[in-house]
C-alpha cells in the first residue's frame, strides 16, 4: 500500500492473508494517513533512506509476508490484527 510519498509503502502485506472488506481497508488507509502520513517528514533523509534500503532488501526475500513502515505507521502489529 503506497503512501504518497513518492511510492514509499506504508505497508507491504501478501493479499491472501488480507481478510478486511474493501471497506475497512480503505477506511484503514484513510486513518492511517491522517495519523501518521506525515511522520516521515519528522525524520532525517538518512533515517527515510535507510528505511528505503531496508524495504528493498525485505521485498527481495521471497517469503515475506508483511512488512510495516516505522517512519509512517506507529503500531504495525495493530493494524495488521485489523487487516488479516
Amino acid at each position: 500500500m503506497l503512501s504518497c510519498y513518492e511510492k514509499f509503502p506504508y505497508l507491504f502485506i501478501d493479499r491472501t492473508l488480507v481478510i478486511a472488506t474493501e471497506e475497512i481497508l480503505t477506511n484503514q488507509m484513510k486513518l492511517i494517513d491522517i495519523t501518521y502520513g506525515f511522520r516521515i517528514f519528522n525524520n532525517p533523509i538518512v533515517k527515510v533512506l535507510e528505511e528505503y534500503d531496508k524495504l528493498k532488501t525485505v521485498l527481495d526475500h521471497h517469503d515475506t509476508s508483511f512488512w510495516i513502515n516505522p517512519l509512517c505507521i506507529k503500531d504495525g502489529e495493530e493494524i495488521r490484527k485489523q487487516i488479516t
